[in-house]
């Protein structure tokens, strides 16, 4: 069951609430220039991000992690081996994929995500 995300559409939208006192134009612009997450295409902001992404484990009790990222992708590759590392170092399950476009895949995906299942079952 997946219980939360860090998607550009979805928590990662509203992750934080838009102050509603004073200037609109001005709250929406502060909230989407500094507080909003960043995405990972912006150098020097996975720290910010991964932190988040724990914060959003302990506040949701994930069991584990999965991080997808569609094939050729460079960006999100670097943010996938990064994010692997960071997870490992503070002990959160995680199963990185890569997935292509097309669902040619499904059936192998399927299984390593069922076996990432298992093994948090085991634990």
């Amino acid at each position: 069951m997946v219980v939360t995300d860090l998607l550009w559409y979805g928590t990662r939208s509203c992750l934080k609430d838009i102050s509603e006192t004073g200037d609109p134009l001005a709250a929406i612009s502060q909230y989407y220039l500094n507080e909003r997450p960043s995405d990972p295409r912006t150098y020097g902001t996975s720290f910010q991000r991964y932190e988040q992404i724990k914060e959003l484990a302990n506040d949701y009790e994930v069991d584990g992690i999965i991080s997808a990222r569609l094939l050729l992708c460079d960006i999100f590759a670097y943010e996938q081996d990064d994010f692997a590392r960071y997870a490992k170092e503070n002990n959160l399950p995680h199963l990185k994929l890569e997935i292509e476009y097309n669902l040619t895949g499904i059936g192998q995906l399927k299984t390593r995500v069922q076996a990432f299942q298992e093994t948090l079952e085991e634990k």
